[in-house]
């Protein structure tokens, strides 16, 4: 049996830099990463194994050795919609089948972190994994699109795994401010204060970076008949905005809520997507993977994983401030000083 070796598609990332971090104490680990978005390490992120290259430029031969294949390289989030035209989506779309394709051909085991996000504006509640897809932003459409071009190129040597992931949360070496709870653990630490950018009534399923990293894990070890598809998450982790930002009130007493979406205030926190009513409104169910993982289990809270997190944000102090830590914000930067190019997204 061929040992198994993976390849992290952007491995100095949010999500990569923390898989990283778990997996290589398991197996053979290797990272690629093409700094799109700067050095954003706020922890030691040191990985052995690791190559700074554009995915685009990676041959065949390179992935002779490999066994599995997790990726993660793409646009970040909803907002980069008003700042990029579609064409950069499709770029996305492309350079990802088309590596996929060159797996296809290695016979390498494909893990796509897709998002629960592909539900949309759903006018059910509990969404499985064959409930209707409705993505209302560029970013969840571009997700939809290459999972089905994905299932399109998929036989029986070639099957992809697919995971939907909830909105992801916690600690990573590097870290995104700009993910809602993360975003309220740094406004809790940094003014008593939540700015919300929407009257807070839209549902979200919020997934710990652990455990969307254990999903992958176990992902590795699955013999799947053909493709497999699995939202990831916890039933009781489905909350509203509100609900969510009562709870940080409930961890930090006198704590005051400031609805953004009322005045022009510039701030880290602005999202361009919303004013006032998020259409992004999904409640999911995760039935599945429990049956598909029985070792995916809940382990902790969700007010003690976010109680965790926040003790950990004052050491990250002299960053919050930073624009490495918003991908929105330094996606504009990168694009007004011509350090990407916007038609390819390169980096110059």
């Amino acid at each position: 049996m061929k040992k198994i070796k993976i390849l992290i598609v952007g491995s100095k990332g949010y999500i990569g830099s923390r898989l990283y971090q778990i997996l290589e104490k398991k197996f053979d680990i290797f990272g690629i990463d093409n700094f799109l978005y700067g050095k954003t390490n706020i922890e030691k992120n040191y990985q052995k194994n690791f190559m700074k290259i554009d995915l685009r430029d990676i041959k065949n031969s390179f992935l002779e050795n490999f066994t599995h294949v997790v990726f993660l390289a793409g646009l970040s989030n909803n907002p980069i919609d008003d700042l990029f035209p579609k064409k950069a989506y499709e770029v996305v779309e492309d350079y990802t089948i088309k590596f996929a394709k060159k797996c296809k051909k290695k016979k390498i085991i494909f893990i796509f972190p897709s998002s629960c996000s592909v539900y949309g504006l759903a006018k059910k509640r509990n969404l499985n994994e064959n409930s209707k897809t409705n993505p209302i932003t560029l970013y969840s459409k571009n997700k939809l699109n290459i999972e089905k071009k994905l299932l399109k190129i998929s036989n029986k040597k070639f099957k992809p795994i697919i995971l939907r992931f909830g909105t992801i949360f916690g600690s990573s070496p590097s870290i995104r401010f700009d993910l809602v709870l993360n975003m309220f653990c740094v406004m809790l630490h940094k003014t008593n204060k939540l700015e919300l950018n929407s009257d807070g009534q839209a549902n979200r399923p919020h997934l710990f970076i652990d455990d969307a990293c254990k999903a992958i894990e176990l992902s590795i070890f699955y013999k799947n008949k053909k493709s497999l598809i699995l939202n990831v998450g916890f039933n009781n982790f489905n909350k509203k905005i509100i609900q969510t930002a009562f709870l940080f009130r409930s961890i930090k007493k006198k704590t005051s809520m400031v609805f953004i979406y009322k005045d022009n205030k510039k701030t880290l926190f602005k999202d361009s997507l919303v004013n006032k009513i998020d259409k992004r409104n999904y409640i999911v169910n995760f039935d599945k993977i429990k049956k598909i993982y029985p070792k995916f289990k809940q382990n902790i809270s969700l007010k003690d994983i976010i109680i965790s997190f926040f003790k950990k944000i004052k050491k990250y102090e002299y960053r919050i401030n930073n624009i490495n830590y918003y991908r929105l914000q330094k996606i504009k930067y990168l694009i007004k000083n011509k350090k990407i190019n916007k038609k390819n997204l390169r980096c110059f």
